[in-house]
């Protein structure tokens, strides 16, 4: 399984706001392109992550063999049967969320594959482990998982909604700026239109 929430979350954040400021300067090429308001909140939209929903009530479950491979104090490693578990999560959103760590988080990060639109954790044990242990084990799993991967999207989301507000702030400020480079270029060439037009008039009389 892969380990999720790993990689820094700021990077991803830093990359679409470079990525927002460039599409302002891309869609405005005229100072009457666009309505300033409906642009900011179409690119606040767009670049605002999306935080995975995990609906941990919609899991199925699976048994399979497997070979369960175990080392003894001495260092020789040896291999029993016994059997997987495996759990299949339905979410939704952005799949690349779970990649990120965010600004606040543990040293023992969960543990899963990422599918599109599922989590699939593996739990293994060797074919003498008790009934009784499995159940136990299992549904203790199940619930670390779902503690532990919730807590992560909640601080996520508290990234999240802090991001947004900020996207909004300095794109408004990049809109504006780029409205009004462009009314001063524009102003800058009619001047030149009106030279142009009192030169032509001096040289007739």
């Amino acid at each position: 399984m892969e380990l999720l929430f790993s990689r820094p979350f700021y990077e991803e954040l830093e990359r679409r706001i470079q990525k927002a400021k460039n599409q302002v300067h891309d869609t405005i090429q005229a100072p009457s392109d666009i309505d300033e308001e409906t642009l900011l909140q179409q690119l606040v939209d767009r670049y605002t992550p999306k935080v995975p929903v995990v609906h941990w009530d919609k899991g199925t479950w699976q048994a399979r063999d497997a070979d369960i491979y175990t080392q003894t104090p001495g260092g020789v490693q040896t291999k029993m049967p016994g059997t997987e578990y495996v759990w299949r999560v339905p979410y939704e959103g952005d799949q690349n969320l779970f990649a990120f760590q965010p600004s606040s988080y543990t040293l023992n990060p969960p543990k899963a594959k990422v599918e599109k639109g599922f989590l699939v954790f593996r739990y293994q044990f060797v074919v003498t482990t008790p009934e009784d242990e499995l159940k136990r084990l299992l549904q203790q799993y199940k619930q670390a998982t779902i503690k532990d991967v919730d807590q992560y999207l909640r601080w996520m989301q508290e990234d999240v909604e802090k991001f947004r507000e900020r996207l909004q702030n300095e794109l408004s400020n990049v809109i504006r700026r780029r409205k009004e480079e462009l009314l001063r270029r524009q102003r800058v060439l009619e001047s030149l239109s009106e030279d142009e037009g009192t030169n032509a008039t001096t040289s007739r009389s």
